[in-house]
């Protein structure tokens, strides 16, 4: 599978992940991520979405899709500053993720998702595995793009499935609505 394409993880919460996946895009805050988003993110690279816990209970948001991470996708489009993008006002907050990334599925596979404990103590991104405090696992995910080595993204797309209980409730969530799910 070795390539020039680079592997990302991209981190979102369950509410602003049924949003990336309606408009196949991927926002980031053009002060925090903007040069990542536009000048390393680049069409043909892979990526895995990591979605990270709800922080509160939010009714429009699939439950089942916490400490996952779903994919695989590939990139479109390199970040672009589009403060015009119909997405900037559905991701929570408004109007802050204003660098698009445009993601398309992979022809070859099937989206699905793996629970991060079923992965985590193969994955060589993430340097401490312990599971709680301080300089634990979730410390590696708290970026909005993080670049992961090609043998993590293979580690988690050996994983990824297809049936897990994330992909059903977006399936039930969203229906036909995305060419991305």
């Amino acid at each position: 599978m070795s390539n020039t394409n680079m592997h990302w993880v991209f981190t979102t919460n369950p509410q602003n992940l049924v949003i990336c996946l309606k408009y196949c895009a991927f926002g980031v805050d053009n002060e925090k991520y903007g040069i990542t988003a536009r000048e390393f993110v680049k069409p043909g690279d892979f990526i895995i979405f990591y979605v990270r816990s709800l922080r509160t209970s939010i009714v429009n948001a699939p439950s089942k899709c916490q400490r996952v991470f779903l994919g695989p996708y590939r990139v479109r489009s390199s970040g672009l500053l589009n403060p015009n993008h119909p997405a900037l006002m559905s991701w929570n907050p408004k109007n802050k993720f204003n660098v698009i990334i445009e993601i398309e599925k992979l022809n070859d596979f099937h989206i699905g998702a793996v629970d991060i404990n079923l992965v985590l103590n193969n994955l060589y991104f993430i340097t401490n595995k312990a599971r709680s405090g301080r300089g634990g696992w979730q410390d590696h995910m708290q970026f909005s793009i993080i670049s992961i080595r090609e043998e993590d993204y293979v580690t988690i797309i050996n994983h990824l499935n297809p049936g897990h209980p994330c992909i059903k409730q977006l399936r039930e969530f969203m229906g036909n609505i995305t060419p991305c799910l």
